[in-house]
């Protein structure tokens, strides 16, 4: 189905493109709603073999440096999201104002986009997410009222124990995976059906794809209010970004030569490897 772009760009994209210019001048960055079959050659991509929709993407100086893709599901009215920044412009909060622009513009996409979905690879992508656009999921909603969690509180410590609650939540073990092949076989589905030869077949496939997927984490945005339109814009003009390589801090040459602080104390650092 073809999304159209006409409403959104005559009255979403002026209003983002003030709130940039805004920010960062209007001579060298600048936001642009299109077809993704359409995008600019130099466009930074999240998956560049994979085919989107649409794609927001904020210029600077003739160059697309950060972009949210796109994919529509009309039988649900909901759109995907997918974003990339180029590495040299990367902790200038490009990608978090971004999103917020995107959100903001699919209010004004036709046909209809009722909800968002945002899929967490790691537990940063999660706080953005909950933190400053109040995406969830019936999981996150049960873990954030258990420990008594808001928005507000949310933090990226947080966002990490959620995750790992996730994880052993939906982590199958033999017996799970057994029981559950049991169920769909009690369903009327033989085994020929669900694609296996074997019980053990079934149950090494069921803990094999949970052991895949089970950092991804979907996360939805209702955004049919009247209400969240108000607020995207509110979030989308609170967001400081630093379009100047100099206003990022950077540490001096002095601070570099200076020597460690002695401590009685010992640490040992813990490798992490997270999902991309």
């Amino acid at each position: 189905m073809e999304i159209h772009l006409a409403n959104a760009k005559r009255n979403g994209l002026p209003i983002v493109n003030a709130d940039l210019h805004k920010k960062c001048g209007s001579n060298a960055y600048h936001f642009d709603l299109t077809h993704y079959k359409y995008r600019h050659s130099t466009s930074a991509l999240f998956n560049p073999q994979k085919n989107y929709d649409i794609i927001l993407c904020l210029f600077h100086n003739g160059n697309c440096i950060s972009s949210v893709s796109g994919n529509y599901d009309s039988s649900i009215h909901q759109m995907e999201l997918v974003s990339k920044t180029k590495e040299e412009y990367e902790g200038r909060k490009f990608n978090l104002y971004l999103r917020a622009a995107f959100l903001y513009l699919m209010t004004f996409i036709r046909p209809s986009v009722e909800s968002v979905a945002s899929f967490s690879i790691n537990p940063v992508s999660t706080y953005t997410m909950y933190k400053y656009f109040h995406a969830s999921n019936p999981d996150l909603d049960e873990y954030v009222k258990a420990n008594g969690l808001t928005p507000e509180s949310f933090t990226v410590s947080d966002a990490r124990k959620y995750h790992t609650y996730f994880s052993e939540k939906y982590k199958h073990t033999p017996e799970t995976a057994k029981q559950t092949v049991k169920e769909m076989l009690e369903e009327g589905y033989s085994m020929e059906d669900l694609g296996w030869d074997s019980m053990e077949e079934a149950v090494q496939s069921l803990m094999s794809a949970t052991n895949h997927n089970d950092s991804i984490i979907s996360l939805y945005l209702d955004i049919r209010p009247k209400e969240v339109q108000d607020f995207l814009l509110q979030t989308l003009s609170s967001i400081q970004v630093h379009c100047k390589t100099s206003s990022i801090p950077k540490m001096s040459k002095k601070t570099l030569k200076r020597k460690p602080v002695k401590s009685s104390r010992k640490y040992k650092l813990k490798s992490r490897r997270t999902s991309k």
